[in-house]
């Protein structure tokens, strides 16, 4: 799911049947890097089985989870209103904490 579709208020808090999240409003805004996307589809057509080496992206770092995890917090579980954290997020099954961040 891009993070546009967030930025516009294009993404549902939790399950289906649930309002959208707001539109943001102090969201930071991306910069594309040609550079790092060749490199990253290089390594991705070489169709590896496991994380790349260190020493071969001295200046970048690689996380094959971290995006699915991020949306899946929100979608599955939904946050408040203002998708702001507060003490009821910690104690909830599947807390979507980390959405906040």
């Amino acid at each position: 799911m891009p993070r546009s579709q967030l930025a516009r208020g294009l993404v549902r808090s939790g399950k289906p049947g649930k309002a959208n999240l707001h539109t943001a409003t102090n969201m930071y805004k991306m910069r594309y890097d040609m550079t790092l996307e060749k490199e990253a589809q290089a390594y991705v057509d070489s169709c590896p089985l496991a994380g790349s080496a260190l020493s071969t992206r001295p200046q970048s770092g690689e996380n094959f989870e971290a995006l699915i995890t991020w949306w899946e917090q929100i979608l599955i579980n939904g946050i408040n209103y203002k998708v702001k954290y507060n003490s009821f997020l910690e104690n909830k099954p599947l807390a979507p904490i980390k959405f906040t961040q």
